[in-house]
């Protein structure tokens, strides 16, 4: 592992933990609310930051991983698309696959409304990480 993929991941985790903060925090906290059947337990109140910090580092990583490896991105936009296309198709997996297992949603618009969510975060995530690895790319 080497010191680039560790810039990239801890600027990605930052991002990530930031927008989701602002995305389902405070943007669209009501409209989830309202559209997830709520019960007893559901949320934790409040949150446990620690499993938050270590899922968006997870997921910082994975991007990281593969835009330092595999697409080579060392741009902001190189990075976009690949956080995008990631971000989609993991969100697009997770919510399909809660909608079959799960009694959560209140119909199928909160699960676009979540993956379009997801999807921007990731994004900008990693267009934030292309950047890292593209500014460290050019001090070798």
């Amino acid at each position: 592992m080497n010191l680039r993929l560790l810039a990239g991941t801890a600027a990605g985790a930052i991002t990530l933990f930031l927008l989701g903060y602002l995305i389902w925090g405070i943007v669209l906290a009501s409209y989830m609310k309202e559209n997830t059947f709520q019960y007893a337990g559901l949320i934790r109140e409040p949150p446990d930051l620690i499993v938050l910090i270590i899922s968006n580092v997870v997921m910082a990583f994975m991007l990281a991983f593969v835009i330092e490896y595999w697409a080579s991105a060392r741009t902001f936009l190189g990075g976009l698309k690949v956080g995008a296309i990631l971000g989609f198709l993991f969100a697009l997996s997770i919510d399909i696959g809660e909608l079959g297992y799960m009694n959560l949603y209140r119909g199928y618009a909160i699960i676009a409304v979540d993956v379009l969510g997801e999807t921007l975060r990731d994004a900008v995530a990693g267009g934030v990480i292309g950047t890292v690895l593209g500014l460290m790319h050019r001090d070798e």
